[in-house]
């Protein structure tokens, strides 16, 4: 088959799948509109006290919460989302424990996705030369490399599932890798979603703190690879 073809059908592939992960992420969407009703028509109203808008939000069970799986996996999965948002809301419905938990599993499948879906896409020469992407493939240690990868918020996953794909991780060993890569953000967002419910300040700085450390730890762990080079 002609090579030009053969990229043609790729993109198709590429924007298949994204298609379909926005339709399925806006159908999520839809349902947990129609599922939080009470608390939206609370906080329009105006007429409630911060103990009955917790005990309200935190009313949700396990259905709502595998809605919220499922969407934490699709904004992780689609290029250009951002799944932090959905991550903070899962802790503010279920707090730091559960909401870890829904963060954790909803990430990981996430991840998955964007894995298994590499081998049904082309990326560009431009994405294959990315920086950031040599960083990780260059790493000394490639399996902290990877986990680094995954810890740090504003990588893109594609990249670092691209960089396990190159590297040809078993897919038993690169579950261990994201679920421990993964497992820092997972817990941060999920506290500071509880943090911003009960209006716990000195617990949303800690949070960001903690997000700046885990960016500033790639920055520094990059300027020390250039120095090497």
């Amino acid at each position: 088959m002609d090579e030009s073809v053969m990229e043609e059908k790729m993109k198709g592939k590429k924007w298949l799948l994204i298609f379909l992960g926005i339709s399925v992420g806006i159908l999520l969407v839809g349902k947990l509109y129609h599922d939080f009703q009470p608390q939206i028509q609370m906080l329009i109203r105006g007429h409630f006290t911060q103990s009955e808008l917790i005990k309200s939000v935190r009313s949700h069970g396990l259905e709502d919460g595998m809605v919220l799986i499922g969407l934490t996996a699709i904004m992780y999965a689609i290029p250009g989302l951002s799944s932090s948002i959905v991550c903070i809301f899962n802790g503010l419905c279920y707090g730091p424990v559960l909401g870890t938990t829904i963060n954790w599993i909803g990430n990981l499948l996430g991840n998955i996705l964007v894995w298994m879906t590499l081998s049904q896409i082309k990326l560009s020469d431009r994405t294959k030369k990315s920086k950031l992407l040599d960083d990780l493939l260059q790493f000394k240690y490639p399996m902290m490399g990877l986990i680094l990868g995954y810890m740090i918020p504003f990588i893109p996953s594609f990249l670092v599932n691209f960089a396990a794909n190159q590297m040809k991780v078993k897919f038993s060993k690169l579950i261990g890798v994201i679920g421990i890569g993964i497992l820092p953000s997972a817990v941060i967002y999920a506290v500071g979603g509880d943090a911003i419910l009960k209006g716990d300040n000195q617990r949303a700085v800690i949070v960001i703190s903690c997000i700046v450390i885990l960016v500033g730890l790639y920055v520094i762990i990059r300027k020390k690879r250039k120095i090497v080079k």
